[in-house]
């Protein structure tokens, strides 16, 4: 089933069963449970409940990390339409981590020089995790994820009933990008983002240490370069291609 994307004028791993009774003693079980894994599988990361929302999000900074990711791993960062970054947001109380050496298998990047708004892929085949987060994230207690690697607990991909495209100015084709969307984030967005801060649980997500949430400029390893003049129609109509095959 295609997800239905919202239009924008109108308001509106470790011992398997030992993490999964770990994270039913803490939560109702009527919660769903969501498996993020990597291309390779070698990492993995548990969400307990539905994503806050969903967003295909068109700016240059989150193509040139998915595009930088892809070229060095091959597991398919770029979203569906070739041009954009397919993300699932999740507070932190959602976050679980059976894996106590979760962030020794990431790598954290920024993209260019004075890049504030750091990322990581997984060491193993630089698969694309967070696509935003850091010290300078603009909504703690937020953890955006790159969604296309979200499965629901039989092992299905997870599709999303509603996704908001946003920040469609800053794609490579701004003409490209189906409608409907929006050039910035759009209120329904940020209420929803400011809501989750404000009501939510603060907690560190279950399992792993401060060092994935909270990102410093000591930590990062990979400079992205801007690449996002670089790319022209041909090269939209390949990732396109690859993305659908």
């Amino acid at each position: 089933r295609q997800p239905t994307h919202v239009c924008l004028c109108a308001p509106r791993c470790g011992s398997t069963s030992l993490a999964m009774s770990t994270v039913l003693s803490i939560y109702p079980p009527r919660k769903a449970l969501y498996d993020w894994r990597c291309a390779c599988g070698e990492f993995r990361c548990r969400f307990v409940g539905e994503p806050q929302l969903c967003t295909d999000c068109y700016c240059q900074s989150c193509v040139a990390c998915a595009t930088y990711c892809d070229r060095r791993g091959g597991s398919g960062n770029v979203g569906s339409d070739g041009q954009c970054i397919e993300t699932a947001y999740f507070a932190w109380k959602q976050v679980y981590f059976s894996d106590p050496d979760a962030s020794e298998k990431l790598e954290f990047m920024k993209v260019g020089d004075n890049g504030t708004n750091f990322r990581s892929c997984t060491t193993c085949c630089r698969t694309l995790f967070q696509t935003s987060g850091g010290i300078y994230f603009k909504f703690p207690g937020i953890q955006p994820v790159n969604r296309r690697f979200l499965r629901r607990a039989d092992g299905t991909r997870y599709l999303p009933q509603r996704v908001f495209r946003v920040m469609a100015q800053h794609a490579a084709a701004p003409d490209l990008v189906p409608l409907p969307h929006s050039n910035y984030y759009p209120f329904p967005v940020i209420l929803k983002l400011l809501a989750v801060i404000a009501f939510g649980s603060r907690r560190t997500p279950i399992g792993t240490n401060e060092k994935i949430i909270k990102i410093d400029d000591a930590m990062i390893h990979i400079v992205v370069p801007k690449t996002w003049h670089d790319v022209d129609r041909r090269d939209l109509d390949r990732r396109r291609d690859v993305s659908l095959n």
